[in-house]
């Protein structure tokens, strides 16, 4: 009804006695049974979902732990209708390592949990009454994580050192016939681009294949070192076996290696770190060896030989 219709109303009651005389008595007798109904004593009740805090990662529940509390409250309809008007909890909180203190099973009474719904008026009952809590112990087995990674970095810019990630292994619990089948857990993509900086971060762990099994760890952090690289590059001889030197003359007898360092290492690389050898493959003679460098220090990026094969003559 109209705002303008509703005062048309009250004007043309104002008018008539007797319709003034029943309008009223009705709204007497609304406003009497509204407050007579709200003293009698009524049952409510309100569901609350339950958080488990701390179950045993060694252990599994030998049965399904109930997922709701319902609290039910009794009281006049002016008690319970406060009731309604509180801010509800968003859960209840059972922490199970306190509660079972070393114990595999044990009984608990939900009523102690009542006091989890604030307010003057408190349930008097907490369906299911009991929840039963019965543990046993689980196999473990403990895998690596591996990161799946794409970085970019910055010109003159590099990676120095492995990624660090902690932790780098969890623990994975469940039936072995399970725990047999996994071998490692991998971490979802990091993308990260022009990189110039050390990067820290945390990354969750891809669950997918863990179906029936708990792992230690929802996700890691990881570390990437970074540091300011610069063009290094080092002239060396190539050798021959001890048993082909007196018979093998190499053209050219010597290759330059180039390389990217970072600037903190790069007055600590010297000749001795690398090796660079030829082998004639006898009793194959090809037109060309290919050289190939057997050692050089860890830290090396983007590695080159100039030139990449030599020719030889063999002596008689």
């Amino acid at each position: 009804m109209k705002k303008g219709s509703f005062f048309k109303l009250f004007e043309r009651l104002k008018g008539n006695q007797k319709a003034w005389i029943f309008f009223s008595c009705l709204l007497l007798a609304i406003v009497f049974w509204v407050f007579t109904s709200l003293s009698r004593n009524y049952e409510t009740s309100i569901v609350i979902p339950i958080s488990y805090r701390n179950i045993p990662f060694s252990h599994h529940s030998d049965n399904n732990l109930p997922k709701r509390l319902e609290f039910r409250f009794s009281g006049s309809g002016f008690e319970l209708f406060r009731v309604h008007l509180r801010d509800a909890p968003d859960s209840i909180l059972i922490d199970v390592g306190k509660l079972l203190n070393g114990l595999k099973n044990r009984d608990f009474q939900t009523i102690k949990l009542r006091n989890q719904f604030p307010g003057e008026h408190v349930a008097n009952k907490l369906v299911p009454e009991i929840i039963s809590f019965s543990f046993t112990p689980r196999d473990l087995k403990k895998v690596p994580v591996k990161i799946n990674h794409t970085i970019h970095f910055q010109q003159q810019f590099g990676q120095a050192g492995e990624i660090i990630l902690r932790p780098d292994s969890i623990e994975l619990s469940g039936p072995q016939h399970l725990l047999d089948k996994i071998t490692s857990i991998e971490t979802q993509q990091v993308n990260l681009k022009n990189l110039k900086t050390p990067s820290f971060g945390s990354v969750f762990l891809v669950k997918e294949q863990l179906a029936g099994i708990s792992a230690s760890a929802d996700y890691v952090y990881y570390y990437v070192p970074v540091e300011q690289y610069t063009e290094g590059m080092i002239e060396l001889p190539v050798e021959l076996p001890v048993s082909q030197r007196s018979r093998i003359t190499l053209f050219p007898n010597k290759v330059k290696v180039s390389f990217q360092v970072s600037i903190l290492r790069y007055r600590q690389i010297s000749e001795s770190d690398f090796q660079v050898v030829a082998e004639v493959p006898f009793p194959e003679v090809p037109n060309h060896l290919t050289l190939k460098l057997k050692r050089y220090p860890y830290g090396l990026h983007q590695i080159r030989l100039e030139p990449e094969t030599v020719d030889y003559l063999i002596s008689e």
